[in-house]
């Protein structure tokens, strides 16, 4: 099991500023698709298939992650993968046609996927033991900060005329800072991390993180829809576009505080069992929230619904890796990648199938569907969970 020895403030920050950089493709793409319509359209279809791409290819390389966690050194990593994120989105901007936005999400996915693991070794390596559960909660709080950057940048942009691709500029310049500031951090990175032994896939072990790995799956296929959807979903229903990109500004600013505090909190209450169940009880809460968004049509219930959809379905994914992570010291590379892998996985199937249903049903199935599948994720991870618990006390006995 890696220590982690006394870090800096900004090595807390690092994950997440790295993901932040390299989302962005993908994760603007909601917020800013009603500016976007004006070089090339843009259906919900695509959108979906946007943020599925980038997930996709996400999934395929995290399984290669592990491999590379075990062989390069962290910051190493990270520094490379943020310099590629940078490049792309100054492309992105240069060349704004949606066969580029296509290769680019194609291109950042892989990067995500290849650099999880590391990242999130990075956090149990270089950050002390109590500020972990924030570190991780800051890392998986860049894809809402990144929608929401995007939704308030959209305003400011329609005010003032500009086009979509500024935004994009100001990431690239973000992502240059960035790789500044992981160089310095590459002095007291610990290397990396060698390959755990494997495990009988019989195991009581590896059963528990399978199904913990499915209610990710799971969780990730029902809460990843929000973001890209909420907006034009409400636009649907009648709402004016202004309306439905402030509620997503400010339901996004919301999911990135509580991602946060959630985080500082886990390092502080319970046991990381105690938390993948109020991972379940989150779960439940946004797929009521879902439910009400896809079928109440007053704006009032629907705002309310969105931002507790928001809050507690985004809220959940830096809880649930760092607890699965401390479940399992012995085998965290296996682990996190097995997790990872799970809700990049689901984020792919997420927004697919709802981009289709929306288009060839309606938005009301398609957020009843990412309702049910919140439901039968809280129901994977209480099962995982007991099964957690049990080899836990087979291995006191």
């Amino acid at each position: 099991m890696t220590v982690a020895v006394q870090g800096r403030a900004y090595d807390i920050l690092l994950p997440g500023a790295v993901a932040l950089v390299i989302v962005t493709p993908a994760m603007s793409v909601g917020a800013l698709a009603a500016l976007m319509r004006q070089d090339f359209p843009l259906s919900a279809s695509e959108i979906g298939a946007l943020v599925g791409l980038l997930f996709l290819c996400s999934a395929a390389a995290t399984r290669l992650g592990e491999r590379v966690a075990s062989r390069y050194p962290a910051t190493l990593v990270g520094l490379w993968a943020v310099l590629t994120g940078s490049a792309v989105c100054a492309g992105v901007a240069l060349v704004h046609t949606k066969p580029i936005l296509f290769a680019a999400c194609f291109v950042v996915g892989v990067v995500n996927g290849l650099i999880a693991p590391s990242l999130n070794l990075l956090i149990m390596a270089l950050v002390p033991r109590r500020q972990q559960g924030l570190a991780f909660g800051l890392r998986v709080a860049a894809p809402p900060a990144t929608s929401t950057l995007a939704a308030v940048t959209a305003s400011i942009l329609v005010a003032h005329t500009w086009s979509w691709t500024v935004y994009f500029w100001l990431m690239a310049i973000v992502g240059i800072g960035v790789a500044g500031v992981m160089w310095r951090a590459s002095a007291r990175d610990p290397g990396p991390v060698p390959p755990s032994p494997r495990e009988s896939g019989r195991s009581p072990a590896r059963t528990s993180l399978t199904l913990l790995a499915v209610g990710g799956l799971l969780a990730a296929a029902s809460s990843t829809v929000i973001g890209p959807f909420l907006v034009v979903s409400m636009v649907d229903q009648g709402h004016s576009t202004a309306a439905a990109t402030t509620l997503l500004a400010i339901g996004g600013w919301l999911v990135i505080v509580s991602r946060v505090g959630i985080g500082f909190m886990s390092d502080r209450l319970g046991s990381p069992s105690h938390h993948l169940r109020l991972v379940a009880l989150m779960l439940l809460a946004c797929g009521a929230g879902m439910a009400v968004i896809g079928f109440d049509r007053s704006f009032a219930a629907a705002a309310v619904a969105a931002v507790v959809a928001l809050g507690f379905g985004w809220s959940w994914p830096g809880l649930y890796h760092h607890s699965v992570i401390s479940s399992f010291p012995e085998s965290q590379a296996r682990a996190t990648s097995l997790v990872q892998s799970g809700t990049y996985f689901g984020s792919v199937l997420g927004p697919f199938a709802f981009g289709l249903v929306a288009d060839h049903a309606s938005y009301s199935t398609a957020w009843g569907m990412s309702a049910a599948a919140a439901l039968a994720a809280s129901c994977f991870l209480v099962l995982g969970v007991r099964l957690v618990r049990r080899v836990a006390r087979l291995a006191t006995v």
